[in-house]
Formats: structure tokens, sequence, C-alpha cells
């Protein structure tokens, strides 16, 4: 059976009588992807420089999403979403230590300990996830810039994750 494609096209028409402009292939079209050539072979087109800085950047997140859930590893989530309400009690307790932290002190009675060494605990933990959390969002921010100020396919090809 006879395989026909249009010249610079996804589309293939499998026998029959193709329409002016349609052209035999050498074969039937390997994927979706492909587009008929002139000379009868179907090909993958070359992506453009703007397909290749979003591919990057989807590398750029993918590894900078591994960092962060290894940075996360071991809460649960339902843990992780008060995070949000301790770092802000603790901040602000560090900032005045009249100010309420009710979430915290509830915290403290539930693990039977101070609620002022919870407030120590909490903000010794947010310091710390802060300043980790800052590295991976500037590398994560950095990467994407140098991608965006990049000119040719070797200049996105020197940047990575493990290169920052």
């Amino acid at each position: 059976m006879r395989i026909y494609g249009i010249p610079g096209q996804s589309v293939m028409q499998v026998g029959g009588d193709p329409e002016p402009g349609w052209l035999e292939m050498q074969g039937q079209r390997p994927g979706p992807e492909y587009i008929a050539g002139a000379d009868g072979v179907w090909s993958v087109p070359a992506a453009t420089f703007a397909q290749l800085q979003a591919r990057k950047l989807d590398e750029i997140n993918a590894a900078f999403s591994a960092a962060v859930d290894q940075l996360t590893a071991g809460y649960p989530e339902g843990e992780r979403l008060t995070w949000a309400v301790q770092q802000s009690e603790a901040l602000a307790w560090a900032a005045n230590a009249q100010a309420p932290t009710p979430y915290l002190e509830g915290l403290a009675a539930a693990r039977g300990i101070s609620a002022e060494e919870m407030r120590q605990k909490t903000l010794a933990q947010t310091q710390l996830f802060m300043a980790a959390s800052q590295d991976l969002v500037g590398r994560r921010q950095r990467l994407r810039d140098l991608v965006d100020a990049a000119t040719s396919e070797s200049d996105l090809a020197a940047i990575s994750w493990e290169g920052v």
C-alpha cells in the first residue's frame, strides 16, 4: 500500500488517490512529531531556539523540585501546611519577645515541652530552612536568567543545575 504525505506537514494518507501536493513517502510516519520531507522521508524538525530554552528551563525546574523534595523529605504534607504559621510566629517572636505565638504554644503543649523551648526550636528550624531554600531559589533564578540571556545552543548546553 502506498503512503502519501504533504512536504513540511505531519499529515499522512494511506492508499487511495492523493490530492495535488501530496508526495509518495518511503514508509509510514513513525510518530505525530514527524513531518514529510520533499525527498519522501519522514523526519523530526529541528527544535527552535525558543523550544530549546523551554526544555532547558524544564530541566532546571525538575532539578530544583528534586532538591526541594530532598529538603522537605520526611515531613508529611499536613505538617508542611503549618510551616507558614510556625514561621510567622517564630519570626514575630524573634523580633519581639512579647509577640503572641498561639500556634507554637499549642504545639508545645501537645509535645510536652515549654512554649519557650518550642519557639526556640521553631525559630532555629525556620532559619535553617530559609537559608537552604534561599540557596535553591536563588540558584534556580540565576539559571533562569542565564537561559534567558543565552544566544546559542552551546550557551544552553553549558547551563546545568550541578554547574552552579
